[in-house]
C-alpha cells in the first residue's frame, strides 16, 4: 500500500484553496486547512481546519513539519488590495513565504500570478521575462525567487 502524503493547505478557504481542498480530500489525501478566513466568516468543509495567520510563525512553525507537503495559497491578492497597504502586502506575500522557504524542508507547492509578467500582447509562458508592474506582482515574483533559491 502506498502511503499518501499529509498535506497542509495554507489559504485553503479561498476560492482556489477550496477547490484544491476538495480535489485532494476526494482523492483520499490527509488534508488540513490553515486559514485566517479574511474573506470568509466561517469554515464549512468537512476537512480538519486550523484558524491561523501565515504571519504567526510560532503557530505555523509548530505545524508545518508534521506535513509532507505544504500547498501555499495564502496571500493578499490583487493589484488594488495590495496597493492600499504595500508594507502589509510585502509582509504577507513575500515575508511569510520567505519564512516558510527557510524553515520548512518538505515539498512546497506555490502558486504565483500572471501579473509577474506585466502587460503582454502576445501569448507567453513561464519562460517569458518577468515585468511586474504592481505591488502584488512584485511581492509574488520575489516570493517565487525565494522558493526557488531555497529548493536547491
Amino acid at each position: 500500500m502506498i502511503k499518501r502524503p499529509k498535506i497542509l493547505i495554507c489559504g485553503g478557504a479561498g476560492y482556489i484553496g477550496g477547490y484544491v481542498t476538495d480535489l485532494l480530500s476526494k482523492k483520499g489525501y490527509e488534508v488540513m486547512v490553515y486559514d485566517n478566513l479574511i474573506y470568509e466568516h466561517r469554515y464549512l468543509k468537512e476537512v480538519p481546519f486550523i484558524f491561523g495567520d501565515i504571519r504567526d510563525r510560532k503557530k505555523l512553525g509548530k505545524l508545518i513539519n508534521n506535513y509532507d507537503v505544504v500547498v501555499w495559497l495564502a496571500a493578499l491578492v490583487g493589484d488594488p488590495a495590495c496597493a492600499l497597504q504595500p508594507s502589509l502586502s510585502n509582509e504577507i506575500n513575500f515575508g511569510a513565504t520567505k519564512w516558510l522557504a527557510e524553515h520548512y524542508k518538505g515539498k512546497i507547492i506555490f502558486t504565483s500570478t500572471c501579473s509577474v509578467y506585466g502587460i503582454n500582447h502576445d501569448l507567453i509562458d513561464e519562460k517569458a521575462k518577468p515585468s511586474p508592474l504592481s505591488v502584488y506582482a512584485k511581492t509574488k515574483l520575489e516570493a517565487e525567487k525565494i522558493i526557488i533559491k531555497n529548493s536547491k
